[in-house]
C-alpha cells in the first residue's frame, strides 16, 4: 500500500487504482472536514481571539500537499498502464496551482487596497477570469484522467 501511494514509477491495474483512489478521496474529505470545522469554530469565537485556523493551517497544508502527491502517484501509474503520458497529471496539478495562485493574488490586491490603484479594477477581474479558466482546465483534466483510469482495458503488456 505504501508503494502504491508514494512511488509514481511503474504501472498499476484498475483494481489497484480504485483502491488508491478511495484512499485519496477519503483523505480529501477528512482534510476539508477539518478545515470546515475549524472555520466554523473560528467564526463562533469572539472577534479579538486568534481562532483555530492559525494553529491548523500548517498541518492542513501538509495534509493537502501529501494528498496531492498520493493522487499524482496513482494517476501517473494508471495513465502509464493505459498508454498515456504521466505528463497529463503534471499539467493537471499545474492548472490547479495557477488557479489557486490567481485567486490568492486577486484577494490580496482587493484586500490591500492596491485595486484602487489599478485602472478601474481590471487587475482583479483578469485574475478572477484566470482563476476560473485554470480551475475549469483542472476539473476537465481530472474528469478525463479518471475516466481513462477506471476503464478496464490495459494498453501495456504485463
Amino acid at each position: 500500500m505504501k508503494q502504491l501511494l508514494t512511488d509514481p514509477e511503474g504501472v498499476i491495474g484498475r483494481g489497484e487504482f480504485l483502491k488508491g483512489f478511495k484512499i485519496v478521496v477519503l483523505l480529501i474529505i477528512v482534510s476539508w472536514g477539518i478545515y470546515y470545522g475549524s472555520v466554523l469554530a473560528t467564526a463562533s469565537m469572539p472577534v479579538h481571539t486568534t481562532g483555530m485556523l492559525p494553529f491548523l493551517g500548517v498541518p492542513l497544508f501538509f495534509a493537502i500537499i501529501s494528498t496531492l502527491y498520493f493522487a499524482f502517484c496513482i494517476y501517473a501509474k494508471r495513465l502509464r498502464d493505459r498508454g498515456y503520458s504521466s505528463g497529463w497529471v503534471t499539467t493537471c496539478l499545474l492548472a490547479f496551482f495557477f488557479a489557486i495562485s490567481a485567486r490568492f493574488a486577486a484577494q490580496q490586491i482587493v484586500g490591500t487596497g492596491a485595486a484602487e490603484a489599478a485602472a478601474d479594477q481590471w487587475v482583479p477581474l483578469v485574475l478572477n477570469i484566470t482563476f476560473v479558466g485554470f480551475l475549469a482546465l483542472h476539473v476537465g483534466l481530472v474528469i478525463w484522467m479518471t475516466l481513462m483510469c477506471v476503464s478496464a482495458e490495459s494498453k501495456t503488456k504485463s
